[in-house]
């Protein structure tokens, strides 16, 4: 084996290396993208047998659902919060002094943080600032979460139309590159735009290639497995909430929205 590779690379060894997933968790997103991300999770059941892809907004978790979420967070690793290392519980031990033998050992009002200075207005003051230092920091991340929301909703529409397999749109690859001369106005190269909003299965106005009417908007291919994760309709159930959030944070009336799109948009107004 050449010292410059790895013995990783042996056949013994594959059930060793590393596979690595889901790049899209691999970037240092901001806390309150991470948030809303999280609890957008919460309207899933991707072990659904019929609708995996559906974005259940009414199990998005409730606000003091969300407080409880992120003051664990916050207190669990309080080194890593944004605040100071005095904000986590000091260990409790008895301040030096005379008399310090006594029974005064025994007595929470004469303990304090170790290095022997006292905290100014004794412990349990400096446990409520501590306190009232988490619950700012919880409402801020509140704040962060909601808005990155919509952010983060667009970010997975984005990712499931790429993911997405739509073998109309490999078949007119080469069509849609050159504009054909004779073709009509708003196509390019004859391929017509695509209808998804019944049933969001790729089709081309209802019609295969042959030209032939499909009921349902189903695509080609039905031999296909059952269970395959249909990414065109998680794009375009995520898009509703996406909608939703533009609606509740005033980027976009409802009213100006298509008229489909106001019957199925997802509102969570907190």
């Amino acid at each position: 084996l050449p010292t410059t590779e790895s013995p990783l690379l042996l056949p013994a060894n594959t059930h060793k290396q590393l596979v690595v997933i889901d790049f899209e968790y691999a970037s240092g997103n901001t806390p309150g993208l991470e948030f809303a991300n999280h609890f957008t999770e919460w309207c899933y059941n991707y072990h659904d047998p019929s609708t995996p892809y559906i974005c259940n907004t009414k199990s998005f978790p409730t606000p003091a659902e969300q407080r409880r979420f992120i003051r664990a967070y916050l207190n669990h690793r309080p080194q890593f919060s944004g605040f100071s290392s005095a904000s986590a519980t000091p260990k409790v031990v008895p301040s030096p002094g005379p008399g310090n033998a006594g029974i005064s050992a025994f007595m929470l009002d004469s303990r304090g943080p170790p290095g022997g200075d006292a905290v100014p207005g004794g412990y349990a003051e400096e446990e409520q600032r501590r306190i009232a230092d988490v619950e700012r920091r919880v409402e801020e991340l509140m704040v962060e979460a909601r808005w990155w929301r919509v952010a983060n909703s667009a970010q997975w529409v984005a990712w499931g139309i790429v993911q997405a397999n739509i073998p109309e749109l490999e078949e007119y690859d080469t069509a849609c590159r050159t504009p054909s001369a004779d073709a009509p106005d708003g196509e390019v190269g004859g391929m017509e735009k695509l209808d998804l909003e019944d049933g969001g299965e790729g089709m081309v106005n209802g019609e295969d290639e042959e030209g032939d009417s499909e009921e349902g908007g189903s695509v080609e291919g039905e031999d296909k497995e059952d269970d395959e994760f249909d990414y065109v309709a998680y794009a375009q159930d995520r898009a509703m909430f996406f909608w939703g959030d533009c609606v509740a944070l005033g980027l976009v009336r409802l009213e100006d929205l298509p008229g489909n799109v106001q019957e199925a948009v997802k509102i969570v107004d907190y």
